[in-house]
């Protein structure tokens, strides 16, 4: 009986001491706090009196929380009781910095809920039920929470949940193609086709995290390709590159290439018979025209012909981007201090992983 009854209080003890790990109370104080260090996803940030009192008169502290590499915090209040704000005074806030939707404020209660007019935005609506947020942070990003309380009233506080989201890796490479091809042109003498790219951050540039263009693919047979111009242009009408323009010679050729910045051929050479399997642009290198334009969005090329009657059919083209490699950056949990039992060379030490 001895041992059925040690064994059942161990398996509560157990599950007590894992219902703890779930969903530990972060109290407000002075402390800047670290994803999968000093918090976990579910855990639960209130008042400095925690879930189950109050906060004190004269508060005054700041508690920062920090997301990991690749991770984006977001805090849901789910309660918020402080001393109601009027119109000339705001006697206890709490104002938030950090978020990455615009809703940085400085927040308080408001006993008649008269929203409008306060010296503090209201933070709960006409039952008591907060209003604030919920708040994100960016990726990798800080969330910062600074109260103040004033000299004579205190009330229950807040309570809100933390969570915690790995934001989806980036993407390494991409090849998008545009839309409405095959086509016809000469007639008609300009034909756009325009090539969607899905890229975060969307920017074209040499730095860790930037993307570079890798090529730009082109297929069509034209029955009079010197009287053909290529022009690129980048996402939101921006910068733009003549590819090529009035090269090649008379009757029909394939015009399947690929510009690129790193090949040793010149298109204004091309003078007759197909196009080579590469090219450099005529209009310059694609990484340094379009350096700092948006890599994001719809890139278009348009096909003008010089000529008419003619003919010929576009049949694709395609754009590649990579992402420039980012080193990681290695969050490591804190020391951990364990103390062992009386007569016992060793403890256990549970941690978290390490971040990267």
């Amino acid at each position: 009986m001895r041992k059925i009854t040690s064994f059942f209080s161990v398996c509560l003890l157990m599950l007590f001491a894992w219902q703890t790990q779930a969903q530990t109370e972060i109290p407000q104080a002075n402390a800047t706090l670290t994803s999968g260090v000093d918090f976990v996803d579910g855990d639960i940030y209130t008042d400095s009196g925690g879930t189950a009192g109050s906060y004190t008169s004269s508060e005054n502290s700041t508690i920062n929380f920090v997301a990991g590499a690749g991770e984006v915090i977001t805090i849901t209040f789910t309660a918020f009781d402080v001393e109601a704000s009027t119109v000339s005074s705001c006697f206890d806030n709490l104002t938030v910095t950090g978020d990455d939707n615009g809703l940085d404020d400085t927040y308080a209660g408001d006993a008649n809920d008269a929203g409008a007019g306060l010296s503090c935005t209201d933070a709960t609506d006409a039952a008591g039920l907060p209003t604030l947020g919920p708040f994100t942070s960016a990726e990798a990003g800080t969330l910062s929470f600074a109260f103040f309380s004033d000299g004579s009233v205190t009330q229950t506080g807040w309570e809100a949940t933390i969570n915690i989201a790995v934001t989806p890796p980036p993407v390494t490479s991409t090849t998008d193609c545009g839309v409405g091809l095959p086509a016809a042109f000469d007639p008609p003498l300009q034909v756009n086709s325009a090539a969607t790219t899905t890229v975060v951050p969307d920017v074209i540039g040499t730095a860790p995290g930037e993307y570079t263009i890798d090529g730009v693919s082109f297929d069509a047979v034209a029955n009079w390709p010197n009287e053909v111009s290529l022009t690129l242009t980048a996402p939101g009408g921006g910068a733009s590159i003549d590819l090529s323009s009035g090269n090649g010679g008379i009757g029909t050729a394939n015009m399947i290439t690929e510009f690129r910045d790193d090949s040793a051929n010149d298109v204004t050479a091309w003078s007759g018979g197909n196009m080579l399997a590469d090219y450099q642009a005529e209009g310059g290198l694609l990484n340094t025209v379009f350096a700092g334009q948006a890599a994001d969005g719809a890139w278009d090329l348009q096909l003008n012909d010089a000529g008419a009657g003619d003919g010929g059919t576009w049949n694709e083209w395609c754009i590649t981007l990579t992402r420039n490699p980012v080193s990681p950056i290695i969050v490591c949990p804190g020391d951990i201090m364990a103390n062992n039992d009386p007569g016992q060379c060793s403890a256990t030490v549970n941690f978290s992983d390490a971040v990267a």
